[in-house]
Formats: C-alpha cells, structure tokens, sequence
C-alpha cells in the first residue's frame, strides 16, 4: 500500500528506534528504561496499530522514500512511503474506516493521505529515486568569528569549492555535471558575500558588548554584517564536500561526497536566524549548518564567518519526480501544507519548548 505521510512533532522517528545499547533485545537495558527502544511510537508503529489488525495479518514492512531524523518535521506534499502487509488474511477493508482509525490514533502527530495498492517493485522506485529537497532551517549564532577558509584540524584536505563554482541556475533534477576538476578542487577558501552594507562584524558587536559590561545575545549577533552577509548569500549555490559526519561515523563507511546547496531565502525569528535551502539528494543539512569540526566545507558558518548551530530542521518539499504508477495517480494531499504552520497545529511555529529535551536523543538517530 502506497501513501504520504506528514509528520507534525519533533519527537516521532519514521521507522522503531531500537536503543543503540541493547539493540532491542527482550528486556531492554537501562538506557531504554526496559523498552528496547528509545520513542515509545513511530510512524511505521502508528500505521502498523492500525493496518495489520483490519487485515488479519500478524507482520508489516515499512519502506519510505528516505528519511527524516527523529527531531525533524516531514511538512509540505509529505514523504511517500509503502506499507508492505505480509500475509493478510482478509482483503475486504473500508479505505475510509482505516484512514479515519489511523488519524485518531496519531492525531496531531501525523497524517497520511489514503492509501493505494502497488506491486512490489514500487518498494524499489521510491527509494532509487534521487530527488532534491527542500528545507528551512532555524539557525543559531554564537560567539565568535570564523575567519577565511579556517578549519580544525582534521578537517578536509581537499578543501572547499569557491563561490561560482557550480553556473548559476544550473539544476539538471539534482544531478551535478562536471562539477568539480579532474586535478581537485581549489584550496580552501570562504565565499564573500558580495556588495555588503557597512555595518559590524559578530566578532566586533561582541567585543564592543564586552566593553560596556554585557554579554551579546543571539539577536546582537544577528545584526550588521553577519545579516548582510546572510542577505547577500540567497540566491546562490555551491557544491559542498562532504565528510560522513561525526554523529553517525561509527556506523557508516567514512566517505567523502560532493553535494549542492542552494539558500533560497533567509529572515529573522525573533533572535534567531532561519534559512531555506534546496539540498541534493544525501545532503547533511545539520552538518552543513555548522561545519561538523571541518567534515563540511563550505559551511553556513563560514559564508556567515561566524560559528552556526542548527537548531531546528523541517522539511518542506520532496520535489522527486518519483515513477508513476502503472494504474491511476500515486496518493498525495490535497492541500499544500503552508508555512508558517496554522495555529491550530502548533502555537509555536518551531516547537522550541520541546527541542532541549529531544536533543539529547536525536543525534544517535539519522
């Protein structure tokens, strides 16, 4: 069964989030309080409730079109994914029955289109398909200054492309086309915004705060250059080397990729700084933010020179085209998800009282 699924929360991992200690064996471990896992649900669990008994069938499979960490929103069109039903034992389901069972029991954490039968190869189509995405981005500014091309030590050896790297414009579905030279890729250096105001540096307002007695703030940061320079960046895009991050090196090969990044537009909420990107499929848009200690260059900090945090991530668009069906159109929402969020879904656009405590858990999950 094909259908899109939205997520609303930041605390929902889109498939069971086994506890990294345990691997989920009976029981559990300390870490997990005895559960084997770290969330009590997740979207393939709220689907699974609700699916599998109305038909008959003890086991399901859960395959999405990529995924989202646990503290990320999936917003706009949604993300497609099949339900795979092993062995059911009756096919006579009302469509709107389940739908209405399985918006009840994940109200305000979910929402799913309807859901249509699809043979077993669109498992494989939807994952195979490499589809650029778009996200918007709640950034956090800190203290500090990123001079020119500095990384830590340990950082990419080859370096970063400079700005103008890739030809303005230049899209091709999210596939890069001689984009970087046979002999490497220029040494490291920042891109300068171009045409900036005067106005202060971050590394400036802050020392000037520090004269008068004061500590700056995220909203003193976020003023003279560091937002001229945020300004003047939109529009543009690069080609991002990419080093397997940190957080998920210890279970993934350490490789090197090459991804674009486009910024699409950049604005305040309240102290801080929110940026939408296009990104390439397989982008770390986390690690793009801050730099992950060198392993991504060119960063959001160092075009902004000064050090950024992602503090909050939501995805807007997949924007595939993903294959279409063989028979009728694939499931997708009626309604286009706007942002900012509606009221009636969350008060606070980017649920901000709920991320100091998921952070503590995110990262183990990507």
């Amino acid at each position: 069964m094909e259908g899109r699924y939205r997520k609303f929360v930041r605390d929902l991992p889109q498939t069971i989030f086994y506890c990294p200690s345990c691997k989920g064996r009976k029981g559990g471990c300390e870490r997990c309080d005895g559960y084997g896992k770290l969330t009590k649900d997740s979207v393939q669990e709220i689907l699974a409730r609700k699916i599998l008994p109305m038909y008959k069938a003890r086991r399901g499979k859960f395959h999405g079109a990529g995924r989202e960490d646990v503290d990320v929103r999936m917003l706009g069109g949604g993300r497609p994914f099949v339900f795979e039903i092993l062995k059911p034992r009756n096919l006579e389901v009302d469509e709107e029955a389940l739908l209405d069972a399985i918006h009840d029991y994940g109200a305000g954490r979910i929402q799913v289109t309807k859901l249509v039968p699809v043979p077993r190869r669109r498992v494989a189509e939807l994952k195979e398909t490499h589809s650029d995405k778009i996200y918007r981005v709640l950034v956090s500014l800190e203290k500090g200054s990123l001079e020119k091309g500095s990384l830590e030590k340990g950082s990419l050896e080859k370096g970063s492309l400079e700005k103008g790297s890739l030809e303005r414009g230049s899209q091709e579905n999210g596939v890069m086309e001689n984009g970087v030279p046979e002999n490497g890729v220029p040494e490291n250096r920042v891109p300068e915004a171009e045409a900036l105001e005067e106005g202060l540096s971050a590394e400036t307002v802050s020392e000037e705060m520090r004269a008068d007695g004061r500590e700056p703030s995220q909203g003193d940061l976020l003023e003279g250059e560091v937002w001229e320079r945020a300004r003047a960046l939109v529009g543009q895009h690069w080609e991002v080397l990419q080093r397997t991050p940190h957080r998920v090196a210890h279970r993934r090969a350490d490789k090197e990729r090459r991804r674009r990044v486009e910024i699409l537009d950049v604005g305040r909420c309240d102290e801080y700084l929110e940026v939408e990107i296009r990104c390439q499929h397989g982008t770390y848009v986390k690690e793009w933010i801050s730099g992950d200690r060198g392993r991504s260059s060119p960063s959001l900090g160092e075009l902004l020179a000064c050090p950024t945090t992602c503090l909050a991530l939501d995805v807007l668009d997949i924007l595939g085209p993903f294959p279409e069906l063989d028979r009728g159109e694939a499931p997708s929402f009626e309604d286009e998800l706007s942002w900012p969020l509606p009221t009636d879904l969350s008060a606070d656009p980017w649920i901000l009282d709920s991320i100091s405590e998921i952070s503590r858990r995110a990262p183990e999950q990507g």
